[in-house]
């Protein structure tokens, strides 16, 4: 087996299969934050949960989730997400998922053999597995690897239950570069492996889903209520989530994100005493306040750009620019506007709703303001594609350096796009003012659209790139892809699933292209982009690439 898997992005692995994973990790996040439990693993506190456990050093990657027993002893759920699966040795994607559960379980060493546990979660297993599901489950509780292989030998175990085993085994042995490994071995691989079968991606309404339904019976019970309806919650943590699988950002349950604690928003009963109240969630207002700030203008300001790196001297530059001083900072800390967390400032809550209410503060020459610094911190070039293989690796290992944070580069995108796409939250503007800001915004930043560095550069914020203005930015990609020297031609090259840290530069590209296809309007020149791209990337060993193209297909498919 190779010895670790590319990184990649969910996103790009298709509609059906992304939604059902992200349903999985909003689970785990909901028990974390109502002190649920974790299957398969003790009864512990669930502290922390990640999406896109590739990019923290583990290949069954979908979902890790993080708990810490009664004596602090930390112990981890490693989790794939599968909608549906054949145990076979001919179905790739299981072959995948074995070969990914037996590298982290012999040679990963963040994985304790003795704490931690892995899991296929699948949507879809037919009732002919019910048997080697079976044979797990006594695994799981058996305590002699003699006495297991004596049973399996014997007739403890119905013959199509042994031969699925089988076929588990001769998976084990083709990731341990087909060496057999030894009956212990092979045993105390199979007692941290589990099969976990999951409804959550029938919906409750529409089909049964009787996993949901009980979810958002817990997201209703007895002792506090959410301002929001439990389908609300559930909706939007899923909405959220698309960020968390880009990013790969771990989610703690002792610091969790601002849009959050936003969904989660709770008060209690009127018939409870205040004593009664889980304060995993401390924020307990019943309906939306009216911001209450000495420094409305800056408030709005920060929101659009996002969030600073008070680290980044360039960071603190920018915000200067909008006459927001680090004292200012403070004081709207101090008035519960915003959070500081590890040398980063945030808005507290959700930038829209910021928006919504101090919209007002807006005037034609911020939005001129925002261009400017739009176009300041994204023109900037990455280099590393100019490297020696050696120097790309160790780049995509340690991350590229910009000028500016990630937190502002990020925040200025989805900033830029926030008001293009809300220009009736901004009173004091002009409309047109607001349209051409964005359109020349895009424009202009793709003006040398040949430029290979340049799309490198914005591989981590397309997305919002391509929402600001869709017309330019497909133009521009369609003039890319003409030109003689198409720059998404080295760039597909430049992706090796083979090679350790090998950087997926086309990862946010085919997710904007995605979100763009839903709209009628862009449908047919999204998909004959992702078309020409799939075309671009048929080389590449690896099934990330077409399934952006074919499950956008599927969707029109009766």
């Amino acid at each position: 087996m190779k010895e670790n898997l590319s990184l990649v992005s969910s996103i790009s692995t298709g509609a059906a299969g992304v939604d059902f994973e992200r349903r999985i990790q909003a689970f785990f996040i909901i028990q974390m934050i109502n002190g649920g439990y974790a299957p398969a693993l003790p009864a512990s506190t669930i502290t922390k949960v990640i999406c896109q456990g590739r990019n923290h050093g583990f290949n069954t990657d979908d979902c890790i989730v993080f708990t810490s027993d009664e004596n602090k002893i930390e112990h981890k759920l490693l989790i794939q997400c599968k909608l549906s699966i054949t145990i076979s040795n001919t179905d790739k994607e299981f072959k995948k998922t074995m070969d990914a559960a037996w590298f982290d379980f012999s040679k990963n060493n963040s994985f304790n053999r003795e704490n931690d546990k892995i899991a296929l979660v699948t949507g879809a297993l037919s009732k002919a597995y019910d048997g080697l599901l079976e044979i797990l489950r006594d695994i799981h509780t058996e305590v002699s690897s003699d006495v297991f292989w004596e049973k399996y030998k014997g007739i403890g175990f119905s013959k199509a239950a042994k031969n699925k085993l089988d076929i588990i085994m001769e998976s084990i042995s083709q990731a341990n570069n087909n060496v057999r490994p030894s009956e212990d071995e092979i045993f105390a691989f199979l007692k941290i492996f589990y099969i976990l079968k999951s409804d959550l991606h029938e919906d409750v309404l529409a089909r049964g889903g009787i996993n949901l339904s009980l979810l958002q019976t817990e997201l209703n019970n007895q002792m506090y209520s959410y301002v929001k309806s439990p389908q609300d919650i559930w909706n939007g943590l899923r909405t959220c989530l698309s960020d968390y699988n880009r990013l790969a950002t771990p989610i703690e349950l002792s610091n969790l994100p601002g849009e959050i604690k936003e969904l989660f928003k709770r008060v209690a009963r009127t018939n409870q005493p205040q004593e009664y109240v889980p304060r995993q969630i401390l924020d307990t207002a019943i309906k939306e306040k009216l911001i209450s700030s000495s420094y409305k203008k800056e408030l709005v300001l920060l929101s659009i750009l996002g969030g600073i790196d008070q680290k980044n001297q360039s960071d603190m530059q920018v915000i200067e620019k909008f006459n927001i001083t680090l004292s200012t900072l403070q004081e709207l800390q101090d008035e519960d506007n915003v959070m500081f967390t590890d040398g980063i400032w945030k808005i507290k809550t959700d930038r829209k709703k910021v928006v919504e209410q101090l919209g007002k503060k807006i005037f034609d020459k911020d939005i001129d303001s925002f261009k400017a610094i739009f176009l300041q911190i994204l023109s900037e070039i990455d280099t590393s594609l100019d490297q020696s293989e050696n120097q790309k690796q160790m780049m995509g290992l340690f991350n590229k350096k910009f000028q500016y944070s990630k937190t502002l580069r990020i925040g200025i995108a989805n900033g830029v796009a926030l008001v293009s796409n809300n220009e009736e939250l901004f009173p004091n503007c002009s409309r047109m003012m607001i349209r051409n800001a964005s359109a020349l915004s895009v424009r202009e930043l793709f003006a040398d659209y040949r430029n290979i560095n340049l799309w490198a550069n914005l591989n981590d914020v397309l997305v919002p790139i391509a929402e600001i203005c869709p017309r330019e930015f497909l133009s521009n990609v369609k003039k890319a892809f003409e030109h003689k020297n198409n720059p998404f031609i080295e760039l597909a090259n430049n992706y090796k699933a083979d090679v350790l840290f090998s950087t997926d530069y086309l990862s946010s590209f085919r997710s904007a292209l995605s979100d763009l296809a839903w709209d009628k309007d862009y449908l047919g020149e999204s998909a004959l982009l992702l078309a020409k791209l799939a075309e671009l990337e048929k080389h590449n060993d690896t099934y990330n690439h077409h399934y952006a193209l074919t499950a956008l297909i599927e969707t029109f498919l009766p």
